[in-house]
Formats: C-alpha cells, sequence, structure tokens
C-alpha cells in the first residue's frame, strides 16, 4: 500500500514499482521475480478495508488524504 501516512502524493517508491512492474522479491532465503500490478476499483477497496482492519491506521492515512491510496499486488513469475 503506497500509504505514506496519508500525504497528498504518492511515495517515490510507488513510482518505482511500477514502472517497470518486473523485480525481485526475498523471503526469508528465498528469492524469485514478481510482476506489480495496481489494483483499481472495488477489488482495491475490499484490499484496503481487509488492510485496514488488522491495522486501523490505514483508516487515519485514508482520512488525511484526498488520493486514492494505492493498492499494489505482487504477482511471483519466477
Amino acid at each position: 500500500m503506497a500509504r505514506r501516512a496519508g500525504g497528498p502524493t504518492n511515495p517515490g517508491w510507488y513510482h518505482n514499482r511500477v514502472a517497470p512492474p518486473e523485480a525481485s522479491s526475498e523471503v526469508g532465503a528465498e528469492r524469485f521475480g514478481v510482476k506489480a500490478t495496481v489494483i483499481t476499483g472495488a477489488e482495491r477497496d475490499e484490499l484496503y478495508a481487509r488492510q485496514a482492519e488488522l491495522y486501523p491506521g490505514f483508516t487515519e492515512y485514508e482520512a488525511k488524504t484526498t488520493r486514492t491510496i494505492p493498492v499494489i499486488a505482487l504477482e511471483r513469475t519466477a
């Protein structure tokens, strides 16, 4: 989630992650390729709401800004 604590613009890393969308990720000692996709519409809203249930601060971030805070999915490619 590119929340930037509710700031008026997306954080710099957001732009680096979506253009180009290919990158690598590490989980523990495992490293693998991923592709980033910006989630929009009802799916974005549902994912953001679920995250806000787990971490109530996300609700506060959303209330601080007029922008739609992006949600990015990483799909494993390799």
